[in-house]
């Protein structure tokens, strides 16, 4: 009997520990209304930086002929915080606490929204 409530122990503490582990805080905001407006964002809080990677098949930051030439602007709680010119940035030096970031991608040359845009939260500790 005290073999059997032993083994029923055992298995139940294995039971326990098949949960999932967790990883490393990145999160994927995946989402597209047309095909032409499909964007996949990741982005991931080191320290105080914000560590970002866009892909969208519909525009280019590289200078490719297949497609739109375009740039991201950022704002972080609706502030400005700058254009970028490549699929992958950087932002520096947030300050601690809980943001709203808002990516905003528009035409390199005029300037024009291209009617793709994502928020997310992250959090600077």
């Amino acid at each position: 009997m005290k073999m059997a409530a032993g083994f029923l122990a055992v298995c139940l503490l294995f039971a326990g520990c098949s949960g999932h582990m967790p990883r490393k805080e990145e999160r994927e905001a995946d989402v597209a209304s047309a095909a032409e407006n499909q964007a996949t964002v990741r982005h991931f809080v080191k320290g105080r930086d914000l560590f970002v990677e866009c892909m969208i098949p519909s525009v280019t930051f590289s200078g490719s002929r297949h497609a739109k030439p375009a740039k991201i602007k950022v704002y972080v709680d609706g502030v400005w915080k700058g254009e970028y010119n490549t699929a992958a940035f950087v932002v520096k030096g947030l300050d601690k606490g809980v943001h709203a970031v808002q990516l905003e991608v528009v035409d390199k040359n005029t300037g024009a929204r291209l009617g793709i845009h994502r928020q997310f939260y992250i959090s600077v500790s």
